[in-house]
């Protein structure tokens, strides 16, 4: 058991594929993990319980791994490598002479399933992929975009994923209607199979200015939450299909990972420099953003990046005190006061805050009342655009110079560096290509932070909730 703490002890938490080698230094099994260090931990506990996990356990002398960006190229390197080493372990693969399909019915209300053979010239077909559990977490994760049914025929019940938005219109509902409610239905099921048919054939660019346009024409009705939808629809569609490392890269270098972090970061470095001209390599960025519902449970998160990637060590969570009201912009300067009053807390190469022009101004008008010198950028979610407010970074510097006489030094994880913005007018919105590295690190960054508010504005009010 020694033998293995100390294995699992050099394991990093990180997403990647893990590979167990014995003796011989033959790979036994491939597995993926969103935390590769937890992962490989529990099929060891598991010992005494499995007896497959047991022989893991005594056969197992090393553990190698391979760093990827997300869990779904995990998905695409794992597969890759179970194909080419055959883990006797892996019994995945034992039954590969026909690749799989995904097959989508054409009929009233199409269905959507998997088959070995293209045995139908009227359905579409689409694949080959390489075994039943790839095809499987397409399916799922397409599911949890564009809801389908998967009942073989139309029974007198709803099936059971109606219940939990997974098959939302069910067909089985849908023929008890009648009128413009059966057609209304239809229309959005049948418009759900032709949504997932894009992304199937690869039209995601085609798809997501579909949606943008239907989202656009719901606000302009007012109906946000049908527009939030779309929002998320689109949010979900881009990281299915965002652009995917090749396999090959990661096989090739195991630490291909590191190189393309840093490229993000070069790349926001180039991209920022345009505008805030003798900034440095982002070592350390900091992201805050407020989640409330009506003012109430407003919260603020404020996570920090080091070297692109998130450190959980340096996260901060923050209870609204000055406000009962929605005012996002009065919560970020409270929140934003109370952070950089910390003066042994070492200032980030750039703050970032998860809004457009409100939020990127409050921010602003803290650093000129504290006398700080930080670039500040927002990354606002409607057309993932940054938002620089240049002309008060400006003021604020040219304040404290003023009363330092003498150049002007930000706190950063190294040395101290000069930083200085360009005053060209009062707000610069950037717009980068969907594939832009840098964009790629903002957006992570600033997901991150979303998902870290709301997860303590939830847990706030489930708490409010339970005491009332």
């Amino acid at each position: 058991m020694e033998k293995i703490s100390e294995i699992i002890q050099d394991l990093p938490g990180k997403t990647g594929v893990y590979l167990l080698k014995n003796v011989n230094l033959e790979t036994i099994y491939v597995g993926k993990a969103i935390n590769i260090k937890e992962r490989v931990k529990s099929h060891f506990s598991q010992a005494d319980d499995n007896s497959k996990e047991t022989r893991l356990y005594n056969e197992t002398v090393k553990v190698e791994f391979i760093l990827v960006e997300s869990e779904f190229e995990a998905l695409l390197v794992e597969a890759s490598l179970i194909r080419s080493l055959k883990p006797k372990y892996n019994v995945v693969w034992r039954d590969d002479k026909h690749f799989l399909y995904i097959k989508i019915s054409r009929e009233d209300f199409p269905k959507i399933m998997t088959v070995r053979r293209e045995d139908d010239q009227k359905s579409s077909y689409f694949g080959p992929f390489p075994s039943a559990t790839t095809t499987r977490e397409v399916l799922y994760l397409l599911r949890h975009i564009f809801p389908f049914c998967t009942q073989n025929k139309i029974s007198k019940r709803a099936c059971f994923y109606t219940h939990i938005g997974l098959c939302d219109p069910c067909p089985s509902n849908i023929v008890k209607l009648t009128g413009d409610e059966y057609d209304k239905n239809k229309k959005k099921y049948r418009e759900n199979i032709s949504k997932i048919k894009l992304i199937l054939s690869g039209k995601t660019h085609q798809l997501i200015s579909l949606l943008e346009k239907e989202m656009k024409g719901k606000s302009k009705l007012e109906n946000f939450e049908d527009a939030a939808e779309y929002r998320d629809k689109i949010m979900k569609i881009q990281y299915l299909t965002k652009t995917h490392q090749p396999v090959r890269r990661y096989l090739e270098s195991p630490n291909f990972f590191d190189t393309l972090v840093r490229n993000e970061l070069e790349d926001l470095q180039i991209e920022l420099n345009k505008y805030f001209s003798g900034i440095k390599l982002p070592e350390k960025i900091e992201c805050y953003d407020i989640s409330n519902t009506g003012g109430k449970n407003a919260v603020a998160s404020q996570v920090t990046f080091i070297n692109g990637e998130p450190e959980k060590s340096l996260y901060k969570r923050y209870k609204i005190r000055t406000l009962n009201s929605p005012n996002d912009y009065m919560m970020m300067k409270e929140v934003l006061t109370r952070r950089l009053k910390h003066k042994e807390w070492l200032l980030p190469d750039i703050l970032m805050v998860d809004g457009g022009k409100p939020q990127v101004n409050a921010a602003n008008e803290v650093i000129k009342e504290l006398g700080l010198n930080v670039p500040i950028i927002g990354l606002a979610k409607r057309i993932e655009e940054i938002i620089i407010q240049k002309n008060l970074n400006v003021i604020a510097i040219r304040q404290l110079a003023e009363k330092q006489s003498q150049p002007l030094y930000s706190q950063t994880m190294g040395s101290p560096r000069r930083f200085a913005p360009r005053d060209d007018r009062e707000f610069s919105s950037i717009i980068l290509p969907r594939n832009s590295l840098a964009l790629k690190l903002l957006q992570r960054v600033r997901d991150e932070s979303h998902r870290f508010a709301h997860k303590y504005h939830e847990l706030l009010r489930m708490r409010s909730l339970l005491s009332n």
